[in-house]
């Protein structure tokens, strides 16, 4: 338990310092991270390409499938546009689920008032500004509606993240959707931690964290960050 609590602590801690940091426009975002975070030589994997054609095109490595199917119901929580095209954002419970971890089971997508895109999950989704979530609450101030994080990534191409719901001493869920004016894709929900993010008008990067290390081990530290307008995931060698 003590290492627990110590492990929630220090994400708290590592929050508050590159965050104050991250309005230094003049630092890069490597230096940054190397400055608060020693992390070894790191490999760098596209979670995501786009092709010649604007196809969305997810790095398999980096998802999970959920083949869950149960009915739901749901409400509408807002929007999000990029270049001339708004999608609507709706998110649902599963029926007979109310009971169950986690503020919201499932996330859809529609355009033209035409459903695109439903995502499901089984250990339930969080809001960002929900205070029971002890790895979603640190980061709310980035999130403008309490429910999801928006990022650009270009002047055609965005992220949303959405967080997981956790249970007990396991990591929750990292939630990534790209979006393009042509379609949404999730790209990402592996479990893994946020550390701390740095997001400003021209910069995008998280530190994250791959394990609950006990007295044995250490944290397994990453990068994910976005470069020449797709995300890249530096794994950690070390």
């Amino acid at each position: 338990m003590k290492t627990i609590i110590y492990t929630l602590l220090l994400l708290c801690l590592f929050a508050g310092d590159l965050s104050a940091k991250s309005g230094k426009s003049a630092t890069t975002i490597q230096k940054l991270l190397s400055s608060n975070y020693p992390l070894p030589p790191q490999e760098s994997t596209p979670i995501f390409t786009i092709n010649k054609n604007g196809v969305i095109i997810p790095n398999k490595r980096f998802i999970s499938e959920d083949s869950i199917s149960l009915p739901f119901s749901t409400d509408s929580i807002g929007y999000t546009s990029i270049s001339d095209t708004t999608y609507s954002i709706k998110t649902g419970r599963f029926k007979n689920w109310d009971n169950e971890p986690g503020d919201f089971d499932v996330i859809q997508f529609y355009k033209n008032n035409q459903l695109i895109f439903t995502y499901k999950d089984a250990d339930g989704i969080v809001k960002w500004s929900n205070p029971e979530n002890h790895y979603a609450y640190p980061f709310n101030q980035y999130s403008a509606n309490g429910y999801y994080m928006e990022a650009d990534l270009s002047a055609s191409t965005k992220i949303l993240i959405f967080l997981g719901q956790h249970y007990g001493t396991d990591l929750s869920k990292l939630i990534i959707f790209v979006v393009t004016p042509d379609e949404i894709k999730l790209v990402y929900n592996q479990k893994t931690a946020i550390v701390s993010i740095i997001k400003n008008n021209s910069q995008f990067a998280m530190v994250v964290q791959s394990n609950i290390p006990d007295e044995e081990e250490k944290a397994i530290l990453h990068v994910i960050e976005m470069e020449k307008g797709i995300l890249k995931f530096k794994n950690n060698n070390d």
